[in-house]
């Protein structure tokens, strides 16, 4: 399976901005980027979820259904590491080209698992470990999306949708959206990649 590790990652440093930072890189099946850009916005869902933790108190968010649910501070909130097959939560791609708006709680048209007809099949989430390169940290979520359909695929949009603890329930929580146009053609595969980056 393609992972980001075999891209050269030093290579998609464009740019030191200070402090942090999202970008959305997209791979073809030899691991050469083809589409690179900052994302759009983290929603206000993953703000929500972040002062669920440093306050450790509770906060209101919507789950993909659109559902306002009451969270608190547990260790699996965040989880984005998604298995193969799951199209619920870590990275999701859609069709949708509407805006982005700040409270945006899911995908306008996310696109299923499987191999009908504008389906692909989503491999693992994963997240790399950290580098430090000079004043710049960073890590990679990536995930291998392939079309064994027999029409190319035009993907609009990328999501990032984590599990947020509610008691016993995990909901899946938009966190990031972010409009991006790539083809994921006929037979072959795209490698898309989150990159989260600070720098001092």
């Amino acid at each position: 399976m393609e992972s980001a590790l075999s891209i050269d990652r030093p290579a998609l440093v464009e740019e030191v901005e200070k402090g942090l930072s999202t970008y959305i890189h997209v791979s073809d099946d030899q691991g050469r980027i083809i589409l690179s850009k900052k994302a759009n916005t983290i929603l206000s869902n993953f703000y929500r979820v972040l002062y669920m933790h440093m306050s450790h108190g509770k906060a209101d968010f919507r789950d993909t259904g659109g559902a306002t649910r009451g969270g608190s501070r547990n260790n699996e909130n965040f989880q984005v590491k998604a298995p193969a097959g799951e199209a619920a939560w870590g990275i999701v791609l859609g069709t949708s080209t509407a805006a982005v708006s700040i409270t945006d709680y899911n995908l306008g048209a996310t696109i299923p698992h499987g191999t009908g007809a504008g389906q692909l099949l989503y491999g693992s989430t994963d997240v790399t470990d950290i580098e430090i390169i000079g004043n710049m940290a960073r890590f990679y979520i990536t995930r291998l999306f392939t079309n064994d359909g027999g029409a190319d695929i035009t993907v609009n949009e990328i999501g990032l949708i984590v599990r947020v603890h509610d008691g016993f329930p995990l909901y899946s929580v938009l966190i990031d959206r972010t409009l991006a146009t790539f083809i994921v053609p006929a037979g072959g595969s795209r490698n898309v990649i989150y990159e989260l980056r600070v720098v001092a």
